[in-house]
């Protein structure tokens, strides 16, 4: 009598467990998923933002070697379905150059460029503004997490501020050394965008997802 109670019990409190080791499964199913589409989600940012620092580096005559030896293994070993084979021949090229030669290619660009100003995009990685799960990833990729969250807003405000200074070019009333603070704060604007877009995909270089 007492072994069919045992029985019993057991095949009722495994009744009980079923689905409890269901959704155990499904979440750890759903956790690896998400984590593995934030992953390839992160890859595309940090490509197109180290692209981005490249762009903006040349159109203020200010992109050197040390940039882009950074550069280099970024795109090389990028796995998206973004074409980059333009970009390594024009960074192996680069490289090719001695620094002044470089130095000589990229301001003679940046002289026919900065007239036409840039058109600096906001971007935003929508799942941190939502109820992104921060308890998937351990503490320090937490702490690289927001820091990417924070500087996409700095660099989200440096796109309205560059708007504002650039549209100011073409006020003809803005002249002399008011019209040289404008071009000023312009740049300004821009280097702030080029930082914060470069300490990002450093930030992202650091993100070890398992």
């Amino acid at each position: 009598m007492s072994e069919k109670i045992i029985f019993i019990l057991l095949g009722w409190s495994l009744g009980l467990l079923s689905p409890i080791v269901l959704d155990w499964n499904k979440s750890k199913k759903d956790k690896a998923v998400f984590k593995d589409t934030f992953k390839n989600e992160l890859d595309e940012i940090k490509y197109r933002f180290a692209i981005g620092v490249m762009d903006l580096k040349m159109h203020l005559g200010e992109l050197d070697q040390e940039l882009l030896k950074w550069l280099y293994p970024i795109v090389v070993n990028y796995k998206g379905s973004r074409p980059q084979e333009n970009s390594i021949k024009f960074i192996n090229d680069s490289l090719a150059l001695s620094e002044d030669q470089l130095k000589r290619n990229v301001k003679k660009y940046a002289r026919n460029q900065f007239e036409k100003g840039l058109n600096l995009r906001k971007h935003y990685i929508s799942v941190l503004e939502t109820n992104f799960p921060m308890h998937y990833f351990d503490v320090k990729t937490q702490n690289y997490l927001l820091d990417i969250r924070m500087r996409m807003r700095w660099m989200n405000e440096e796109v309205e501020n560059s708007s504002y200074y650039f549209q100011l070019t073409f006020n003809e009333e803005i002249t002399g050394i008011n019209r040289k603070i404008v071009e000023n704060n312009l740049k300004d604007s821009y280097h702030s965008y080029a930082i914060d877009t470069k300490l990002i995909v450093d930030s992202i270089s650091k993100i070890v997802i398992k």
